[in-house]
């Protein structure tokens, strides 16, 4: 029974959230490095692929297989299908045994996505969030659930299962995101919950200096000229080299 609670198979699941918050503050991250200031701390989350733990028990099964079937006095045509099955499990087992991470750095206002040692994504931090998603049926109540999710990420991370209580989990999505210092979206796209503490960088055109035309031609930067100007005068300029 304490194993189960600890799993929070008999819970709520807006109480485990709300345990594990107590915790660690931070979650599903983790505090790696802080310089003593808030707006210097760097946040990790680590995972494995979802399907690695299938991808090995296959290899485990199907490795059984072959040691186990032909010495049992079957008919060995099967080995072959066995092993290959082993073989591609195997390959699968070798290419989601990397760990997937995020790095987290809100003085930067940026995240990277790491598949083992390798960058795979740099963002701005607008890019990821934490959102209250609602499932509705016609035969019960809506159900919500916290999710993690983002530009680039390998897998949405789901923070919550599903429950009824929208109220306890937009409480604890504010707090999360607050210690994270990420967006938060509600439930609807027009919502007054939503927390925004990150925008698009604006990326706007620069309007170039303005220049001013010789007539040795070199270019250099002056006070004032709009295109037409320095149009005439180039021509200008020419005309009294021909003369």
């Amino acid at each position: 029974m304490g194993l189960l609670s600890a799993l929070g198979i008999f819970q709520a699941p807006e109480a485990v959230l709300e345990r594990q918050l107590q915790a660690n503050p931070y979650h599903p991250f983790h505090l790696a490095s802080s310089e003593g200031e808030d707006e210097n701390k760097v946040f990790v989350y680590t995972s494995r692929h979802s399907w690695f733990y299938l991808y090995l028990a296959v290899a485990i099964a199907s490795f059984l297989f072959v040691i186990i079937w032909p010495s049992a006095g079957n008919d060995s045509e099967y080995v072959v299908f066995g092993v290959a099955v082993f073989f591609l499990a195997l390959y699968l087992v070798l290419e989601t045994w990397p760990q997937w991470s995020i790095v987290l750095e809100p003085a930067s206002h940026h995240y990277s996505v790491y598949h083992g040692s390798h960058l795979t994504v740099s963002q701005h931090c607008h890019n990821i969030y934490v959102r209250l998603v609602c499932e509705k049926t016609s035969s019960r109540s809506p159900h919500y659930q916290l999710v993690l999710d983002g530009w680039g990420l390998e897998a949405t991370i789901h923070l919550t299962r599903k429950t009824t209580n929208r109220k306890k989990l937009r409480h604890l999505a504010h707090e999360l995101t607050a210690n994270l210092q990420i967006n938060y979206f509600d439930s609807h796209n027009s919502s007054k919950h939503h927390i925004i503490r990150h925008t698009r960088p604006f990326t706007g055109s620069v309007k170039p200096p303005e220049t001013e035309i010789h007539e040795d031609f070199s270019i250099s930067r002056c006070a004032a000229t709009n295109f037409s100007e320095t149009c005439a005068s180039i021509i200008l300029s020419l005309q009294s080299q021909n003369l």
